[in-house]
C-alpha cells in the first residue's frame, strides 16, 4: 500500500512537470504586443478667419417691401364682371382695373332718381304756391323741403354706389397679385387686388433692444441684394417702440434711397450692414462658435500652426443677429471652427473645408 502512493505522487509529479513546461514553450512563442497606431486623420471643418475692423459693423437679414402698397377693393358687394389688370402690369392713378355688374346698383339710381325728381318737383310748386299766395303753411313748406333733401341724399349714395362698382388705380405702380376671378362674387371691402409702387422700396429688420438704443450712433447703412454686384444706400425712416413679445426684437424700417437701374422687388431678401465709427477696433465671430463650458465661461476652438484644435477662453459682448462681439481672447488672423465644434477634441488636427477659411 505504501509503495502504491508512492507511485502515483511519482506520476504526478511527472505530468505537473510536463504541464509546467509546455506553459513555458507557449509563453515564449507568443507574438508581441501590438502598439496602437497614432491617430493622423486630418478632418474637415469649417473655418473662419477673424478680422478686426474699426468701429463696429452689424449684419442682419431683412425683406423688401414697398413702403407705398395697398388692397384694393369694391366697398360695394357684387359679382365681379372683369379684371381688367393682371399681375406685373403697371398703371397709372386713376385707370381702371375692375368692373362689377351694376346692373342692380343701375336700377337702384334710376328708381333713387324719379324719386327725386318728384320731391323735387313738389318742392318748388309748394314754394312758388307760398311767395305767390301763401296757400300752404310755411311747416307745409319746410316738409317738402325735407322730403327733397332726403330724396337728394339718397340719390348722391346712389351715384357714389355706382361709382364703387369700378375700381380704379389710387397711385402709379405695378399689380402685384390678383386676388380674385372673373364672375366670382365679393363682399365690401374684399381685396381684389394688390398695387405696389417699385420706385418707393424699404427694408424691413428686426433688432435686438440694444441695437435700436444705439442707432443714432449708427450711420451708412447699405443694403446687399443676392445676385446683385453691388451695395445700396438706406437711411433710418422707422422704428417700432415695442418689442415682438415671441423674438423680443424691435422692428427697423429702411428707406432704399436709390436703387438705380437696379430689378429689385417686394418680397427679396436683403443683408443690412450698419456700421458704428466709434474709433474702437471691433472683433465678431459666428454665435455657433462658442462653446460654454462647466465654468460659466466660453471659448472657441482655435486653430494651431500646424491645424491642431485649441481651446482659446473669449469675452464675448454684444450678441447680434447670428453673430457675437468678443472682447477678449482673439486677435485677427486667428482661425476658429464655425460649425461642429461639439464634436471638437483638443489637439485633433482639422483642414478648412472648400470655401472655408476666410472671414465673413
Amino acid at each position: 500500500m505504501v509503495r502504491l502512493h508512492g507511485k502515483v505522487v511519482r506520476e504526478f509529479a511527472y505530468v505537473t512537470g510536463l504541464i509546467g513546461l509546455l506553459i513555458l514553450v507557449g509563453c515564449d512563442s507568443a507574438p508581441p504586443p501590438v502598439e496602437s497606431p497614432v491617430d493622423t486623420l486630418v478632418r474637415p471643418a469649417r473655418i473662419e478667419t477673424v478680422q478686426a475692423v474699426s468701429g463696429s459693423q452689424l449684419e442682419f437679414n431683412g425683406t423688401v417691401r414697398s413702403a407705398q402698397r395697398a388692397e384694393l377693393a369694391f366697398k360695394v358687394a357684387g359679382r365681379v364682371e372683369q379684371i381688367l389688370a393682371n399681375e406685373g402690369m403697371q398703371v397709372r392713378a386713376g385707370d381702371e382695373l375692375a368692373r362689377l355688374d351694376d346692373r342692380e346698383i343701375r336700377a337702384t339710381l334710376n328708381s333713387v332718381q324719379a324719386e327725386f325728381n318728384s320731391a323735387d318737383a313738389d318742392y318748388r310748386r309748394g314754394q312758388a304756391i307760398f311767395e305767390r299766395t301763401q296757400a300752404i303753411s310755411r311747416r307745409d313748406l319746410e316738409r317738402l323741403e325735407t322730403q327733397r333733401s332726403l330724396a337728394a341724399n339718397q340719390l348722391s349714395n346712389a351715384r357714389l354706389a355706382l361709382e364703387e362698382t369700378v375700381l380704379r388705380a389710387p397711385f402709379d405702380g405695378v399689380i402685384g397679385r390678383k386676388l380674385v376671378e372673373d364672375f366670382a362674387r365679393v363682399s365690401a371691402n374684399q381685396p381684389v387686388l394688390v398695387i405696389q409702387n417699385l420706385q418707393d422700396l424699404e427694408v424691413v429688420i428686426q433688432v435686438p433692444d440694444q441695437v435700436v438704443l444705439q442707432s443714432a450712433r449708427r450711420s451708412g447703412a447699405v443694403a446687399e441684394i443676392p445676385g446683385l454686384e453691388q451695395s445700396f444706400p438706406l437711411s433710418l425712416k422707422f422704428f417700432s417702440t415695442e418689442a415682438d413679445p415671441v423674438t423680443q426684437t424691435y422692428q427697423v424700417i429702411l428707406g432704399l434711397n436709390d436703387k438705380g437701374d437696379a430689378n429689385i422687388l417686394p418680397g427679396m431678401s436683403a443683408r443690412v450692414m450698419a456700421s458704428e465709427q466709434d474709433g474702437d477696433v471691433h472683433i465678431s465671430v459666428p454665435l455657433s462658435a462658442v462653446v460654454p463650458d462647466n465654468q460659466g465661461g466660453q471659448f472657441v476652438w482655435r486653430l494651431e500652426s500646424e491645424g491642431q484644435a485649441q481651446r482659446q477662453p473669449v469675452t464675448v459682448g454684444e450678441l447680434v443677429g447670428d453673430r457675437v462681439f468678443i472682447r477678449a481672447g482673439l486677435s485677427a488672423g486667428d482661425q476658429i471652427v464655425t460649425a461642429g465644434v461639439s464634436s471638437i477634441r483638443e489637439g485633433m488636427r482639422l483642414r478648412p473645408l472648400d470655401g472655408t477659411g476666410v472671414s465673413n
